[in-house]
């Protein structure tokens, strides 16, 4: 099974660290309010503003399946179910045929577990020769009672679509992990208060009687930036550049409101750091030292990203 697509273990780490810097305001909000404002920021546990990971990731994959169906010159496409059910891209994360099939597979499985056998003696010939075919497993492996342990996430680590894979699902960890984004120290303690009016849908105007304020974090506020990839195939490496460099060229709003301007940002990478620890001297390196820049290979930013994205066109991202 590939190390590339899988989480077996640990072959090729990368760490991105940057500053992300606000062209307007932010407004990330925690769904409380207070007596100054109907919606406050959310903020650590020592009352400071913060931008959640989970928000700067989730706005990093959406901005790479926006560009995903522009992909589809390369070979193999690359694919992007975009969460949606409706889409014809078949992905275990939305569709149920296959969900259904997993299901099917792993009580199989379970079966040949307990009983030592092989899934092709469980589950028969014919299912066992749709794997085959669908360059899932090999003919040794799906008659291998040890390698029936491992099938089902063989399974799944092919059936998702590439930004699933890259990205996670509920059924497959992401290979990308991005650290809650500090504001950057000193912070003078201060945010704003932004009116707002509500909007009747039917006319599109404003409704007489709705007001409300929001908390806002200033522009020009600087963000700690750090991601963490693991095991990235020359395709998923590809796909996370082509989304970093649209927070790059400042082109995807952060948090909420972004149709009234806030959320407007620039990610400035400053330092890719890299590690091969499938080589020993790289893995003794990286255990053993005490700082990122010892431990891991500074790569230069502009020259990576560039390379990354170019390797993805020439050879298909494989």
């Amino acid at each position: 099974m590939s190390a590339a697509l899988t989480h077996e273990h640990l072959g090729v780490r990368h760490r991105l660290v940057g500053t992300l810097v606000m062209e307007t305001g932010l407004h990330i909000g925690s769904g409380r309010g207070s007596t100054l404002t109907d919606a406050l920021v959310v903020r650590t546990g020592n009352g400071i503003p913060y931008i959640p990971g989970s928000s700067f990731k989730g706005a990093l994959r959406s901005s790479v399946e926006r560009i995903a169906p522009n992909l589809s010159i390369l070979q193999p496409p690359v694919t992007s179910c975009q969460l949606n059910e409706a889409s014809d891209v078949e992905c275990l994360t939305t569709k149920k045929p296959l969900r259904d099939l997993l299901k099917r597979m792993q009580e199989s499985c379970d079966v040949a577990k307990r009983t030592e056998q092989s899934y092709r003696a469980v589950a028969g010939d014919e299912a066992a020769n749709n794997l085959v075919n669908a360059n899932i497993c090999t003919e040794p492996e799906v008659d291998s009672a040890a390698f029936t342990r491992k099938l089902t996430y063989q399974f799944i680590a092919h059936r998702l679509c590439d930004t699933c894979r890259l990205f996670g699902s509920t059924l497959f960890a992401a290979k990308v992990r991005v650290g809650d984004l500090r504001i950057r120290e000193p912070w003078v303690e201060m945010t704003e208060i932004r009116d707002g009016v509500g909007i009747d849908r039917d006319t599109e105007t404003a409704k007489p009687t709705v007001k409300f304020d929001l908390e806002v974090v200033p522009s020009e506020s600087e963000f700690d930036f750090c991601l963490d990839a693991e095991n990235l195939t020359t395709r998923d490496l590809g796909l996370l550049c082509i989304g970093l460099q649209e927070f790059r060229a400042g082109l995807v709003p952060l948090g909420g409101r972004s149709s009234r301007g806030l959320g407007g940002c620039r990610l400035s990478i400053t330092g890719i750091f890299s590690a091969n620890l499938s080589v020993t001297a790289d893995l003794i390196r990286y255990l053993t030292a005490a700082d990122i820049g010892s431990r891991m290979v500074q790569q230069e930013p502009d020259a990576f990203i560039k390379n990354s994205i170019q390797l993805l066109f020439q050879e298909g991202g494989h």
